[in-house]
Protein backbone atom coordinates (compact mmCIF):
# COMPACT_ATOMS: atom_id res chain seq x y z
CA UNK A 1 0.00 0.00 0.00
CA UNK A 2 1.91 3.25 -1.06
CA UNK A 3 0.43 6.83 0.03
CA UNK A 4 1.03 9.88 -2.64
CA UNK A 5 1.77 12.03 -0.68
CA UNK A 6 3.77 12.90 2.93
CA UNK A 7 1.02 12.01 6.14
CA UNK A 8 1.22 15.94 7.13
CA UNK A 9 -0.52 17.17 4.24
CA UNK A 10 -3.57 14.63 4.79
CA UNK A 11 -7.02 16.23 4.84
CA UNK A 12 -9.26 15.19 6.95
CA UNK A 13 -11.56 13.83 4.20
CA UNK A 14 -8.58 11.91 3.46
CA UNK A 15 -8.21 10.36 6.88
CA UNK A 16 -11.88 9.73 7.44
CA UNK A 17 -12.45 8.02 4.11
CA UNK A 18 -9.17 6.03 3.60
CA UNK A 19 -8.32 3.59 6.68
CA UNK A 20 -4.75 2.71 5.20
CA UNK A 21 -4.33 7.21 6.10
CA UNK A 22 -5.79 7.07 9.09
CA UNK A 23 -3.79 4.15 10.08
CA UNK A 24 -0.36 6.32 9.27
CA UNK A 25 -1.88 9.54 10.64
CA UNK A 26 -2.21 8.02 14.14
CA UNK A 27 0.84 6.62 13.83
CA UNK A 28 2.58 10.13 13.52
CA UNK A 29 0.47 11.11 16.58
CA UNK A 30 1.89 8.06 18.60
CA UNK A 31 5.02 9.64 17.81
CA UNK A 32 5.84 5.86 16.03
CA UNK A 33 7.81 5.50 13.59
CA UNK A 34 6.02 5.11 10.02
CA UNK A 35 4.26 1.94 9.98
CA UNK A 36 6.23 -0.64 7.81
CA UNK A 37 5.36 -2.63 4.20
CA UNK A 38 4.01 -5.52 6.69
CA UNK A 39 1.76 -3.39 8.84
CA UNK A 40 0.53 -0.91 6.00
CA UNK A 41 -0.30 -3.98 4.03
CA UNK A 42 -2.38 -5.45 7.02
CA UNK A 43 -4.23 -2.33 7.35
CA UNK A 44 -4.67 -2.49 3.70
CA UNK A 45 -6.63 -6.29 4.80
CA UNK A 46 -8.26 -4.99 7.39
CA UNK A 47 -9.75 -1.75 5.75
CA UNK A 48 -11.10 -4.08 2.87
CA UNK A 49 -14.79 -3.20 2.60
CA UNK A 50 -15.76 -5.94 -0.13
CA UNK A 51 -15.18 -8.47 2.70
CA UNK A 52 -16.97 -8.67 6.29
CA UNK A 53 -15.43 -12.20 7.47
CA UNK A 54 -11.67 -11.73 8.08
CA UNK A 55 -8.93 -14.04 9.72
CA UNK A 56 -5.18 -12.17 9.95
CA UNK A 57 -2.17 -14.43 10.90
CA UNK A 58 1.03 -13.08 11.84
CA UNK A 59 4.34 -13.43 13.37
CA UNK A 60 4.39 -12.18 16.89
CA UNK A 61 5.30 -8.53 17.07
CA UNK A 62 4.53 -7.58 13.62
CA UNK A 63 1.06 -5.18 15.26
CA UNK A 64 -1.88 -7.68 14.83
CA UNK A 65 -3.33 -6.02 17.54
CA UNK A 66 -2.45 -2.48 17.38
CA UNK A 67 -3.76 -2.34 13.78
CA UNK A 68 -7.45 -3.69 14.63
CA UNK A 69 -7.50 -1.06 17.61
CA UNK A 70 -6.90 1.38 14.89
CA UNK A 71 -9.02 0.37 12.90
CA UNK A 72 -11.87 0.10 15.31
CA UNK A 73 -11.11 3.53 16.05
CA UNK A 74 -11.87 4.48 12.71
CA UNK A 75 -14.85 2.42 12.40
CA UNK A 76 -16.41 4.64 15.37
CA UNK A 77 -14.77 8.22 13.57
CA UNK A 78 -16.80 6.99 10.95
CA UNK A 79 -19.91 5.58 12.38
CA UNK A 80 -20.87 6.50 16.30
CA UNK A 81 -23.45 4.12 16.39
CA UNK A 82 -21.10 0.89 15.82
CA UNK A 83 -21.30 -1.33 18.70
CA UNK A 84 -17.69 -3.68 18.80
CA UNK A 85 -17.33 -6.89 20.78
CA UNK A 86 -13.94 -7.51 21.68
CA UNK A 87 -12.74 -10.96 22.34
CA UNK A 88 -9.76 -12.38 23.74
CA UNK A 89 -8.55 -16.04 25.64
CA UNK A 90 -8.81 -13.82 28.90
CA UNK A 91 -10.11 -10.38 29.75
CA UNK A 92 -7.73 -9.33 30.74
CA UNK A 93 -6.10 -8.96 27.54
CA UNK A 94 -9.32 -7.94 26.16
CA UNK A 95 -9.46 -5.24 28.45
CA UNK A 96 -5.90 -3.62 27.58
CA UNK A 97 -7.58 -3.57 23.85
CA UNK A 98 -10.57 -1.59 25.04
CA UNK A 99 -8.64 0.72 27.53
CA UNK A 100 -6.27 1.14 24.15
CA UNK A 101 -8.82 2.83 22.46
CA UNK A 102 -10.46 4.93 25.32
CA UNK A 103 -6.34 6.49 25.62
CA UNK A 104 -6.56 7.23 21.94
CA UNK A 105 -9.75 9.27 22.44
CA UNK A 106 -8.88 10.97 24.98
CA UNK A 107 -5.20 12.18 23.58
CA UNK A 108 -5.84 12.62 19.77
CA UNK A 109 -7.09 15.65 19.04
CA UNK A 110 -9.30 14.06 15.81
CA UNK A 111 -11.03 11.53 18.13
CA UNK A 112 -11.38 13.41 21.24
CA UNK A 113 -15.49 14.43 20.73
CA UNK A 114 -15.75 10.61 20.78
CA UNK A 115 -14.45 10.64 24.42
CA UNK A 116 -18.15 9.14 26.48
CA UNK A 117 -19.48 11.78 27.95
CA UNK A 118 -20.01 11.83 31.64
CA UNK A 119 -23.19 10.76 31.34
CA UNK A 120 -22.46 7.82 29.03
CA UNK A 121 -21.04 4.34 30.43
CA UNK A 122 -17.09 4.00 30.96
CA UNK A 123 -15.12 1.56 32.63
CA UNK A 124 -12.36 -0.73 32.48
CA UNK A 125 -14.29 -3.09 29.80
CA UNK A 126 -16.93 -1.41 28.21
CA UNK A 127 -18.14 2.22 27.16
CA UNK A 128 -20.03 4.60 24.94
CA UNK A 129 -18.60 7.10 22.78
CA UNK A 130 -20.13 10.57 22.32
CA UNK A 131 -22.68 10.90 19.67
CA UNK A 132 -24.17 7.83 19.90
CA UNK A 133 -27.81 6.50 20.00
CA UNK A 134 -28.95 5.20 23.67
CA UNK A 135 -28.87 1.43 22.95
CA UNK A 136 -28.61 -1.11 25.56
CA UNK A 137 -25.12 -2.29 24.36
CA UNK A 138 -22.17 0.14 25.01
CA UNK A 139 -20.15 1.25 21.90
CA UNK A 140 -17.43 -1.35 23.11
CA UNK A 141 -17.56 -4.06 25.49
CA UNK A 142 -14.46 -6.49 26.59
CA UNK A 143 -14.38 -9.89 27.69
CA UNK A 144 -12.53 -13.00 27.95
CA UNK A 145 -13.80 -15.65 25.16
CA UNK A 146 -15.73 -18.19 28.05
CA UNK A 147 -17.56 -14.99 29.50
CA UNK A 148 -21.23 -15.29 29.24
CA UNK A 149 -22.28 -12.49 26.62
CA UNK A 150 -26.19 -12.55 26.61
CA UNK A 151 -28.07 -9.58 25.98
CA UNK A 152 -25.10 -8.07 23.98
CA UNK A 153 -25.45 -7.21 20.74
CA UNK A 154 -22.49 -6.62 18.24
CA UNK A 155 -21.75 -4.65 14.59
CA UNK A 156 -18.26 -5.68 14.79
CA UNK A 157 -16.55 -8.77 16.78
CA UNK A 158 -12.83 -8.48 16.92
CA UNK A 159 -11.55 -12.36 18.27
CA UNK A 160 -7.83 -11.17 19.51
CA UNK A 161 -5.55 -14.04 20.17
CA UNK A 162 -8.75 -16.07 22.07
CA UNK A 163 -6.45 -19.29 21.62
CA UNK A 164 -3.85 -19.38 23.90
CA UNK A 165 -1.39 -22.46 25.09
CA UNK A 166 -3.19 -22.76 28.01
CA UNK A 167 -6.77 -23.10 26.89
CA UNK A 168 -6.33 -25.12 24.09
CA UNK A 169 -4.09 -28.41 25.45
CA UNK A 170 -6.99 -31.23 24.52
CA UNK A 171 -9.65 -31.41 21.91
CA UNK A 172 -12.43 -31.08 24.64
CA UNK A 173 -10.83 -27.79 25.24
CA UNK A 174 -10.77 -26.76 21.58
CA UNK A 175 -14.14 -27.73 20.70
CA UNK A 176 -14.90 -25.90 23.39
CA UNK A 177 -13.26 -22.72 22.11
CA UNK A 178 -14.82 -22.97 19.26
CA UNK A 179 -18.67 -23.58 20.70
CA UNK A 180 -17.66 -20.17 22.75
CA UNK A 181 -16.84 -18.23 19.48
CA UNK A 182 -19.88 -19.32 17.61
CA UNK A 183 -21.81 -18.04 20.51
CA UNK A 184 -20.60 -14.93 19.87
CA UNK A 185 -20.97 -14.92 16.37
CA UNK A 186 -24.77 -15.30 17.10
CA UNK A 187 -24.26 -11.64 18.20
CA UNK A 188 -23.85 -10.08 14.91
CA UNK A 189 -26.70 -7.17 14.01
CA UNK A 190 -26.42 -4.96 10.91
CA UNK A 191 -26.51 -0.71 11.34
CA UNK A 192 -28.68 0.10 8.64
CA UNK A 193 -27.87 -1.86 6.24
CA UNK A 194 -29.87 -5.47 5.72
CA UNK A 195 -26.78 -6.57 3.31
CA UNK A 196 -24.35 -6.32 5.92
CA UNK A 197 -24.90 -8.67 8.57
CA UNK A 198 -21.85 -7.55 10.65
CA UNK A 199 -18.24 -8.01 10.49
CA UNK A 200 -15.97 -10.34 12.24
CA UNK A 201 -12.12 -9.73 12.17
CA UNK A 202 -9.84 -12.54 13.83
CA UNK A 203 -6.24 -12.34 15.26
CA UNK A 204 -4.22 -14.99 15.75
CA UNK A 205 -1.54 -17.23 16.49
CA UNK A 206 -1.27 -21.04 15.19
CA UNK A 207 -0.97 -22.90 18.64
CA UNK A 208 -0.96 -26.97 17.40
CA UNK A 209 -1.52 -28.68 14.37
CA UNK A 210 -5.19 -28.75 15.54
CA UNK A 211 -5.24 -25.13 15.62
CA UNK A 212 -9.19 -23.92 15.94
CA UNK A 213 -8.34 -21.44 13.40
CA UNK A 214 -7.90 -24.06 11.03
CA UNK A 215 -11.88 -25.11 11.61
CA UNK A 216 -13.19 -21.58 12.09
CA UNK A 217 -11.71 -21.18 8.40
CA UNK A 218 -13.96 -23.37 6.98
CA UNK A 219 -16.91 -20.70 7.67
CA UNK A 220 -15.94 -18.51 4.90
CA UNK A 221 -13.22 -16.47 6.45
CA UNK A 222 -10.90 -14.38 3.80
CA UNK A 223 -7.30 -15.35 5.44
CA UNK A 224 -4.42 -13.14 5.27
CA UNK A 225 -1.34 -14.86 6.86
CA UNK A 226 2.26 -12.74 7.14
CA UNK A 227 4.63 -16.00 8.06
CA UNK A 228 8.02 -15.20 9.74
CA UNK A 229 9.94 -15.97 6.70
CA UNK A 230 9.01 -15.69 3.09
CA UNK A 231 8.06 -19.97 2.39
CA UNK A 232 10.13 -21.90 0.36
CA UNK A 233 6.61 -24.06 -0.04
CA UNK A 234 4.53 -21.43 -1.26
CA UNK A 235 1.79 -24.11 -2.30
CA UNK A 236 1.29 -24.68 1.70
CA UNK A 237 -0.41 -21.49 1.93
CA UNK A 238 -2.08 -20.94 -1.59
CA UNK A 239 -4.09 -17.88 -1.89
CA UNK A 240 -3.72 -17.32 2.14
CA UNK A 241 -0.34 -15.81 2.26
CA UNK A 242 -0.25 -12.01 1.92
CA UNK A 243 -0.61 -11.06 -1.60
CA UNK A 244 2.40 -8.48 -1.39
CA UNK A 245 4.39 -11.25 -0.23
CA UNK A 246 3.65 -13.39 -2.73
CA UNK A 247 3.91 -11.43 -5.72
CA UNK A 248 7.88 -10.63 -4.00
CA UNK A 249 8.76 -14.15 -3.99
CA UNK A 250 7.52 -14.78 -7.29
CA UNK A 251 9.55 -12.04 -8.74
CA UNK A 252 12.48 -12.97 -6.38
CA UNK A 253 12.37 -16.94 -6.08
CA UNK A 254 16.43 -16.49 -3.90
CA UNK A 255 13.88 -14.61 -1.04
CA UNK A 256 12.60 -18.10 0.24
CA UNK A 257 13.89 -18.45 4.02
CA UNK A 258 14.52 -15.06 4.54
CA UNK A 259 12.94 -13.04 7.18
CA UNK A 260 9.77 -10.64 5.92
CA UNK A 261 10.13 -7.88 8.26
CA UNK A 262 13.72 -5.65 8.64
CA UNK A 263 13.00 -5.98 12.25
CA UNK A 264 12.90 -9.25 13.20
CA UNK A 265 16.65 -10.76 11.71
CA UNK A 266 17.45 -14.31 11.54
CA UNK A 267 19.04 -14.39 15.14
CA UNK A 268 15.78 -13.27 16.62
CA UNK A 269 13.35 -15.78 14.61
CA UNK A 270 16.06 -18.53 15.23
CA UNK A 271 15.66 -18.31 19.28
CA UNK A 272 11.31 -18.27 18.52
CA UNK A 273 11.78 -21.54 16.22
CA UNK A 274 13.62 -23.49 19.58
CA UNK A 275 10.22 -22.69 21.46
CA UNK A 276 7.81 -23.21 18.92
CA UNK A 277 5.22 -26.03 18.42
CA UNK A 278 4.98 -28.31 14.83
CA UNK A 279 2.25 -25.88 13.20
CA UNK A 280 4.41 -22.68 14.14
CA UNK A 281 6.95 -24.15 12.51
CA UNK A 282 5.27 -25.82 9.32
CA UNK A 283 3.68 -22.00 9.11
CA UNK A 284 6.56 -19.97 9.93
CA UNK A 285 4.37 -17.89 12.34
CA UNK A 286 5.86 -17.48 15.81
Amino acid sequence: MKRNKPVDQYTLSDIVSDFGMFFAYMFKQMGLPDPTEGQLEMAAFLGRTDVNDKMLLALRGLGKSLTAQLYVLWRLLRNQNEHILVLSGSSRRSKNFTNFCLSMMRSVPLLQHLYPTAKQRKASDHFDVNGSKASDSPNMFAAGIETGLAGFRATIIVSDDIEQPTNSRTPDARALLIHFFNEAINLLISEGDANNQGEVVILGTYQSQESIYKEIEKGGYEVFIVPAEYPHNQDLYGHRLAPYLAARLKAFPDLAGTAVDERFPEEVLAKRRLKSVSLHTIYNIY
